[in-house]
């Protein structure tokens, strides 16, 4: 059977995506609106936005005047933003920047969370993540990959007599194995992955 034609129609941008956070050794947390007791599926307070942000260097002449000749790339800013609901350590270890893992006696569960080590690397708790608008269903053609972020924010937690939300706001770094000489560094938008081995 032929996979359905998606008409101009289709892509107006509407409703929720899931956004998942993925660890080096294949653990996620997904923000898809489940709510499951495995401690990986949870619900969103507030959409999720992302921002990809370039910065540029002028290429200026006197032949030119005040006015730019080029402006040459020079860094890229890229950030995910979602807002949690419920209160897990997992997902505060995502929310928290600088934080270390308490573990229980047999190492196997996490039981709480405390400041890291001064000096820690913040590069090695990123976790890869994956936005997937919900309304194109198995199709991964908008969807947006993130290769390496982790969180720079602060946790701003209100307890008082209504609902409780809290921000997770993850930074991206280059990719493991980056090369700053090609494009493909920090993120790509849709179904092919430019940095994918070829066969």
């Amino acid at each position: 059977m032929a996979e359905a034609v998606m008409s101009a129609l289709d892509e107006i941008t509407y409703g929720m995506s899931d956004v998942t956070f993925e660890y080096p050794d294949g653990t996620t947390v997904v923000f898809d609106g489940k709510v499951t007791d495995d401690g990986k599926h949870f619900l969103q307070a507030e959409g999720a936005e992302l921002s990809i942000k370039t910065t540029f260097n002028d290429i200026k002449t006197a032949d030119t005047g005040e006015s730019n000749l080029d402006d040459r790339v020079s860094g890229h800013d890229v950030s995910v933003k979602v807002v949690a609901t419920q209160e897990n350590f997992q997902l505060y270890k995502l929310a928290m920047a600088g934080v270390s893992e308490i573990k229980s006696t047999d190492s196997l569960t996490t039981v709480g969370l405390t400041d890291a080590a001064l000096g820690t690397s913040n590069r090695k708790r990123a976790v890869k993540v994956t936005i997937h608008p919900r309304q194109y269903g198995a199709s991964k053609k908008y969807d947006i990959v993130i290769y390496k972020a982790a969180s720079k924010s602060d946790l701003n937690r209100a307890y008082k007599n209504e609902q409780g939300n809290y921000d997770i706001e993850l930074q991206a770094y280059p990719r493991d194995g980056f090369d700053m000489s090609k494009p493909g560094n920090f993120y790509y938008m849709g179904e092919k992955d430019p940095n994918a081995p070829t066969i």
